[in-house]
């Protein structure tokens, strides 16, 4: 007997946000975290779980950082509500000391103005071993933010490679730097995938 099933996604309301308030909430969020000239932000808004593969995303950041490339990594997401995330977050941390990173990268831990952050982000990266859906990537396209993201779970049912975001394999350091560089470093594609 044949079935049929019809999948629907989760959605969100597209925000109707004008340019001269982008700008501002830019301008407010590289003040509060010392964010200066023209150093890029790569953002991810994600809890500090062992899920999200921090460790793929700093080691992706520091090939970006010997290419030359003034980075930030802000990374707006809880730190402290459960015990396996603060252990993970030292364990982060760690590594971050290893690679003589640690002060290219921001943690916020728990915050309630993410939408805000989105407009600071030059590009929304969501590096996860897993997502069911990865809803923050619809946040961040609709605020026109560029998006890189791991090929895992429903994340290649959002991102169209090349056309609305980059996919990278999963773990791969290598390929997530050069998604990642390939858009801070040509601002019209940055601008096409945003688009």
């Amino acid at each position: 007997k044949d079935s049929k099933a019809t999948v629907i996604y989760d959605g969100i309301d597209i925000p109707d946000v004008e340019d001269s308030e982008k700008s501002r909430n830019r301008a407010e969020i590289r003040n509060e975290f010392g964010i200066e000239g023209e150093t890029k932000v790569i953002g991810m808004v994600a809890r500090v779980a062992p899920q999200k593969d921090f460790f793929t995303l700093a080691r992706a950041a520091r090939r970006l950082t010997e290419k030359g490339i003034d980075l930030k990594v802000l990374i707006v997401g809880s730190i402290s509500k459960e015990a396996v995330n603060k252990t993970h977050f030292l364990e982060v941390q760690n590594l971050l000391n290893e690679l003589e990173i640690a002060e290219r990268f921001i943690f916020t831990d728990f915050r309630t103005d993410v939408e805000k952050f989105f407009d600071s982000f030059d590009v929304n990266v969501l590096s996860s071993h897993g997502e069911g859906f990865g809803l923050v990537l619809l946040e961040a396209m609709a605020r026109k933010i560029p998006v890189v993201a791991t090929n895992v779970g429903g994340i290649p049912e959002i991102i169209e490679n090349g056309k609305n975001g980059l996919l990278c394999q999963h773990e791969n350091s290598d390929e997530l730097a050069g998604a990642i560089g390939s858009l801070l470093q040509d601002a019209d594609h940055r601008g096409r995938i945003a688009a």
